[in-house]
């Protein structure tokens, strides 16, 4: 029903994509913020929370998924990418991770994961202003 689209639009509600579905989603990043939550266990959940156009339409989607994070780490507004989610039996544990490929002039170029010992580790304390703007650069 159109009444219903229009109030979503006017409480800028937006339509949540799920990678859940295992298809693979091209989308557009417009912008990334750091959020949190407490699930249904009571328990914070940390993550990023994107608006993506998808077809031309603005979405949404959060993740704590530190492969699909790592993937997308180095993202910026405008790029293009195609994200998949996947899943693997490991020993009877069943794995998921992202298959993540970046989109440029028609070209797909798919992402690896970045390796362990390229992940700089903060043993104890929270990282200080000047650490996050060296890490996290301001855009414009």
């Amino acid at each position: 029903m159109e009444e219903i689209k229009q109030w979503l639009k006017s409480h800028q509600i937006l339509p949540r994509i799920s990678f859940k579905d295992r298809k693979e989603h091209t989308i557009e990043i417009i912008k990334a913020r750091a959020e949190s939550f407490n699930n249904d266990k009571d328990e914070l959940v940390e993550g990023i929370k994107f608006l993506v156009k998808e077809d031309g339409e603005a979405k949404t989607f959060f993740t704590a998924s530190q492969d699909l994070l790592l993937k997308l780490a180095d993202c910026q507004e405008g790029e293009v990418f195609k994200v998949k989610m996947c899943a693997k039996n490991v020993g009877g544990v069943i794995k998921t991770y992202y298959e993540v490929k970046k989109v440029e002039d028609n070209q797909e170029v798919e992402i690896e994961p970045t390796k362990d010992e390229d992940i700089s580790v903060v043993e104890e304390g929270e990282p200080t202003q000047k650490e996050l703007g060296e890490i996290f650069p301001e855009r414009d």
